[in-house]
């Protein structure tokens, strides 16, 4: 059975790159984006063992703690996750409960997916960055 990690990646780089989102070189699959030389906006997906596969998302300061790309997105959890308490809750909390974006259901791509499926699990990858995380992220523009 053909995995689907290789199709996600090149459909997400496609998607992203209109945006300013570039291919961080090596083993797994970060699309940064830099904003006025301070802010790090960066999508990726996760293999939750044994569950599947989930688009996240996270943003960062370029005066934080290192960020380790070559470290996979499970290592980098703490902060770059929609799945735990994530950009979305945070936006959430700071305006009172209220957004006006969708609420992220999870979508996970399950790891038995048939190859036939793969175009259908892409799509819904690709509506999560574009219906959750782009939204959240253009309401970062820059630090307080």
């Amino acid at each position: 059975m053909k995995k689907i990690d290789v199709p996600l990646k090149n459909a997400l780089k496609e998607f992203l790159e209109p945006y300013g989102f570039k291919k961080v070189r090596g083993r797994y699959p970060y699309f940064v984006k830099v904003i006025n030389d301070e802010i790090i906006e960066v999508i990726t997906f996760r293999n939750l063992i044994g569950m599947g596969y989930l688009t996240i998302g996270g943003l960062a300061t370029v005066y934080g703690r290192e960020i380790d790309f070559s470290m996979s997105p499970r290592y980098n959890g703490d902060w770059i996750d929609l799945y735990d308490g994530g950009v979305y809750e945070c936006l959430k909390a700071e305006n009172g409960g209220q957004l006006d974006i969708p609420e992220p259901h999870y979508p996970l791509i399950e790891l038995d997916i048939a190859e036939e499926d793969f175009q259908q699990a892409i799509e819904l990858a690709v509506n999560t960055v574009r219906d959750v995380l782009l939204p959240a992220f253009a309401r970062v523009t820059d630090l307080p």
